[in-house]
């Protein structure tokens, strides 16, 4: 029987940095016209969240008890980012959020085209240097719109075939993938401001194409807001201790809470 892999969310308190924002009216009323019942909705619900955690953490399941790291190659996925996740509760300040998001796209793609080659080029030193295997980093193929946190903590059994096939390929025993999302949540009336961090998903394949271990993180949180261009850099910097304490523990169950990975940042930097 194919064991779940169990997120654990709750909210938490910021503490990060606070950045003031102006709005425009003309969308605002442009939106309120459209769905004034959100208004309301988004008052009543301002102080809930759908992504937030007590602290940055991570947590690790081991799901196959007989799986151990020792392995010659393997193959590294290089890290993909989903789309931004927006929380559902504040709907029409979440909205507003958007419209702002949508108007700095193609700098938040430059962002993160650069931030995941980074990503991946330090979190495969650490895997290659906890692990003392071979890595080979490979291009998963999935197109961005498809692409979900749990795309491969939850994989379809297409997933699976063509990670089997990789690793035949690679010769490799094991393929590591990652999956991030900017997480954005308490967004601010009219969409002024939001906390945002770093929710990311890692699984371990076999080279049978198995799951057989997951985890999961949550990275520090920032006060940002839609077009802060420097924060939403800040949300990946902030969260590559947490993403190297996360792979040098795949090997077994494991929470991570926030003084572990902080104690992780001082040794981290020798890998970059």
């Amino acid at each position: 029987m194919k064991k779940k892999f169990i997120s654990n969310v709750g909210s938490r308190t910021s503490n990060g940095y606070f950045v003031n924002n102006e709005f425009n009216r003309k969308p605002v009323l442009k939106l309120a016209q459209k769905i004034p019942f959100l208004f309301v909705i988004s008052i009543i619900f301002s102080g809930f969240t759908s992504c937030a955690t007590d602290n940055s953490y991570a947590i690790i399941k081991k799901l196959d008890e007989k799986q151990n790291l020792t392995a010659k190659r393997t193959v590294f996925f290089d890290v993909q980012i989903a789309p931004i996740n927006i929380s559902p509760i504040t709907l029409l300040d979440g909205l507003i959020y958007f419209e702002k998001l949508k108007s700095v796209r193609e700098q938040i793609e430059e962002i993160e085209s650069e931030k995941t080659k980074f990503l991946t080029e330090h979190l495969t030193k650490t895997y290659n240097q906890t692990y003392n295997t071979i890595v080979v980093n490979e291009s998963f193929p999935v197109r961005k719109k498809d692409l979900k946190l749990n795309y491969f903590t939850k994989p379809y059994e297409s997933t699976k075939k063509q990670i089997k096939q990789i690793c035949e390929e690679k010769n490799a025993d094991y393929a590591v993938a990652i999956v991030g999302e900017v997480c954005t949540y308490n967004v601010g009336f009219f969409g002024t401001q939001a906390s945002g961090s770093m929710h990311a998903n890692i699984a371990l394949f076999n080279k049978q194409g198995e799951l057989v271990a997951a985890g999961e993180l949550f990275g520090p949180q920032l006060n940002v807001r839609a077009k802060d261009l420097l924060a939403y850099n800040s949300v990946f910097d902030g969260s590559l201790a947490y993403f190297k304490a996360s792979l040098k523990k795949l090997g077994g169950n494991s929470v991570l809470k926030d003084s572990y990975a902080k104690k992780s940042v001082e040794s981290s930097q020798e890998l970059l």
